[in-house]
């Protein structure tokens, strides 16, 4: 047995559902002073936002590593939590105690004019 076809352009099934009165986009006027002076009778006031400071940290970093040394550096942030240690201020950290230890002291002037 063969299946029949749909045939949607001789059926006009759709026509109904058809409305070539539409108007898509209709623009409204408004007057946002008076849209403020309403919401002000009404007692609506506006937000006032936080200015945020912008951060020195800007590139991404993103790094797969061993399991549980994630979960040893939330160890040492949470037991920093005082200090209000960072993610990325421990790297630097890190990274400063490395190149001291392997005595870079060329990267070790890169890092203090970075960091100073």
């Amino acid at each position: 047995m063969e299946r029949k076809k749909l045939k949607l352009d001789s059926d006009n099934v759709f026509d109904k559902y058809k409305n070539e009165n539409i108007n898509k986009s209709t623009k409204i006027s408004v007057d946002k002073q008076k849209i403020e002076k309403v919401a002000i009778e009404q007692g609506f006031t506006k937000r006032e936002q936080e200015k945020k400071s912008r951060s020195n940290y800007t590139e991404q970093f993103n790094v797969k590593c061993k399991e549980g040394v994630n979960e040893l550096i939330i160890d040492i942030l949470y037991e920093q939590k005082k200090n209000k240690l960072k993610k990325q201020e421990l790297l630097e950290d890190a990274l400063f105690a490395y190149l001291e230890k392997n005595n870079f002291k060329d990267l070790l002037e890169k890092y203090k004019l970075l960091f100073s």
